[in-house]
């Protein structure tokens, strides 16, 4: 909801170019590509529960923000690429320690149906999320869409919280530089796993930027 609202406030209300458009997503996705990495060796050092917490909370700030600057007619286009930015550095740390969690919250033989339901319901949110935005954006318009988004992010951090499970001991070896390049040398070398990140790497750059493009063509 927020990404599609976002990209139409940028065009339709803020008159953004094309280029300007794209920007959006290069603040909001940039960080993600230059961090994603390091912010995942760092989650491996950090509660991930707690992590979570705090990413979710900022999250649900940026959303607040947001809402804030359309309803009172105040929303300039650096503030919503100062906001995507922070956005951007934010997931950079999520992404990788909500995919960890995963395996923290079940059993061992329970992980690959817990993985299968977790890309399920990820999915199933692109498909929905987009749908109820643009009802939400005819009828209502973007800010009520960041509200939404906003307030959703209180369930999830209060479902973080209620949570009783059994806290996950990682026993860092050697510095975040030397487990960083242990990573890379056993993805490098390990054709089953190299693979599919090729494949989603070629698929994420050439095949899922329908939803940049799509707004300004509407």
């Amino acid at each position: 909801m927020q990404s599609l609202a976002q990209s139409w406030l940028v065009v339709d209300t803020l008159h953004a170019t094309g280029f300007q458009l794209r920007l959006v997503n290069v603040f909001q996705f940039g960080p993600v590509l230059l961090l994603g990495i390091p912010a995942g060796v760092i989650a491996d050092r950090i509660p991930k529960r707690n992590l979570m917490v705090a990413t979710q909370s900022t999250f649900a700030l940026l959303a607040a923000i947001l809402t804030f600057l359309v309803a009172t007619d105040q929303v300039q286009l650096w503030q919503v690429f100062t906001l995507a930015a922070c956005f951007g550095v934010t997931n950079a740390f999520d992404m990788p320690t909500r995919q960890e969690f995963v395996s923290e919250m079940v059993g061992k033989e329970a992980i690959p149906n817990a993985i299968a339901l977790n890309a399920a319901l990820f999915n199933t949110g692109r498909i929905l999320g987009p749908a109820i935005a643009g009802t939400c954006l005819a009828i209502f318009g973007s800010a009520v869409c960041f509200g939404i988004n906003s307030v959703s992010y209180l369930a999830v951090i209060t479902s973080l919280l209620l949570m009783r499970i059994v806290p996950v001991a990682n026993i860092a070896r050697g510095s975040a530089l030397a487990r960083l390049k242990e990573g890379l040398h056993y993805v490098r070398n390990t054709p089953d796993i190299l693979r599919p990140i090729i494949l989603l790497g070629l698929v994420g750059t050439f095949g899922m930027n329908f939803n940049v493009w799509l707004p300004l063509l509407a």
